[in-house]
């Protein structure tokens, strides 16, 4: 067998500089960023949430439709937004042209083959009133 020495004059190879750092502790518990169903990493930057908020802060319930709870949408803000843009707004809107027309004079008028039917603005109203709630 060869008894292998070194020699005084090679240098050893240095270590880095991240050698010396101690990987991070692993968290397998429930309130770790993997396995918590709101971590810490959700709450920020998270544009759909901070829009939603405001929209919830600026906007009266009836065109949020943040009935009840403080939180309420929090949980799905994209869904939320998307009902505000594409459900509740255009039924506001649409109920908005039905009275300015019926202020008018031009009633809304609905023919089911029986004869004309004026839709009087308390049906429209709770209409509008129940399909604008969430239950």
């Amino acid at each position: 067998m060869v008894d292998e020495k070194q020699n005084p004059d090679e240098q050893q190879p240095q270590p880095l500089d991240m050698d010396d750092l101690t990987p991070p502790p692993i968290n397998l518990s429930r309130s770790s960023i993997l396995f918590d169903p709101d971590p810490s990493t959700k709450k920020n930057k998270n544009i759909a949430l901070d829009l939603w908020k405001e929209c919830k802060s600026n906007f009266p319930k009836i065109v949020t439709g943040a009935w009840g709870e403080e939180d309420a949408g929090d949980d799905n803000p994209v869904g939320a937004l998307y009902n505000l843009v594409f459900v509740r707004l255009p039924v506001l809107f649409g109920f908005g042209f039905y009275l300015k027309n019926n202020f008018a004079g031009r009633p809304l008028i609905i023919d089911f083959g029986t004869g004309e039917l004026v839709i009087d603005i308390f049906i429209a109203s709770l209409v509008v009133f129940f399909s604008n709630r969430s239950w």
